[in-house]
């Protein structure tokens, strides 16, 4: 089925909302049943406003929770993408809150709006604060491909989170992490010096995130990875230049070395051919913090595989009870 096309990207200023579109729907079926969302596990939606942003929140209630989630996606995903995921830390006892960071999912798109990684690591940092403010419960971040260091650069600003986890924690200002992470030329090392020396001419230009990036590496199963590359509020999306100079230019408020504000989980898929473990593990042994690693055997890039999926759930119970 060709999805590109059914539904247009909302305009500049609109605001809308997933009970009334289908994309996230279609991941479904290639879930698990107790990880899709259906029914009671369908979130709420909310709208935050952050500065000028009019920032979409999916917000997943539990009784009497013992934390609070937010859920960080990362460059081929959207907030209700990781619905699977808000799942598993519901069932540790979190209240789970999912953002659309700019030029994602529904969050409001407005042509003064320019998304950057440094934005989107300020609207993670004050979504950690406004989030303690409603109800004082402890807050955990959980980012997952690139939301993963996006986390750690939240915690890293914000200094008051309790708790920091990432599916991967490659470190994107290394010319090797990206050879690794782009497509070819264009995001590679090649397109990392590009942009290095163009700076901000090519900041305007705006391409398809599959053009950049091995967006079929997203899961291991070619059929699920066509799904995240036709959604256009997720893998389908387009990115300015201007945003991939920022990634390449991220960085932390506080460097690993100096990093102690928090317990760090790295929960890294096994088999993940577009950030292999060894690309983590260069930023992850140099955090000061107390810190675990679990490997989550037979998992991809998006981990929702056996067994390592029932291991990370086991990991995440164990690191909200700490």
């Amino acid at each position: 089925m060709n999805f590109r096309g059914l539904l247009r990207i909302p305009r500049n200023g609109e605001k809308q909302y997933y009970l009334n579109r289908p994309e996230w729907r279609w991941y479904q079926k290639y879930l698990p049943e107790d990880l899709r969302l259906q029914g009671e596990y369908i979130p709420n939606e909310e709208w935050w406003d952050f500065e000028e942003h009019q920032i979409h929140l999916d917000r997943y209630i539990v009784n009497n929770p013992k934390a609070k989630m937010l859920l960080f996606h990362g460059g081929g995903g959207n907030g209700r993408v990781l619905g699977a995921f808000a799942r598993m830390a519901m069932r540790a006892g979190c209240e789970v809150v999912a953002p659309d960071f700019p030029g994602y999912g529904l969050t409001v798109r407005s042509s003064k709006t320019k998304p950057t990684y440094a934005l989107w690591s300020k609207i993670g940092s004050a979504l950690i604060d406004a989030e303690r403010k409603k109800d004082g419960l402890p807050v955990i971040v959980w980012g997952l491909s690139i939301g993963g260091l996006l986390a750690y650069m939240a915690a890293a600003e914000n200094k008051k989170v309790d708790g920091l986890i990432a599916t991967t924690l490659a470190d994107t200002r290394s010319i090797k992490t990206m050879a690794k992470v782009g497509r070819n030329s264009l995001l590679g090392g090649g397109g990392f010096l590009f942009a290095k020396l163009l700076g901000p001419l090519i900041d305007p230009i705006r391409l398809p995130m599959k053009w950049l990036a091995p967006m079929e590496l997203i899961t291991n199963d070619p059929e699920v990875s066509r799904v995240f590359i036709k959604d256009r509020l997720a893998g389908g999306t387009t990115v300015t230049m201007g945003f991939l100079r920022s990634l390449m230019n991220a960085k932390p408020a506080i460097e690993p070395e100096d990093f102690n504000v928090c317990p760090v989980l790295l929960a890294h898929p096994a088999v993940d051919p577009w950030t292999p473990l060894e690309l983590s593990m260069k930023f992850f042994d140099r955090i000061k913090s107390k810190k675990e690693i679990v490997v989550l055997e037979g998992c991809g890039h998006f981990p929702v595989e056996e067994p390592g999926r029932f291991q990370l759930e086991d990991a995440l119970a164990r690191f909200v009870r700490y």
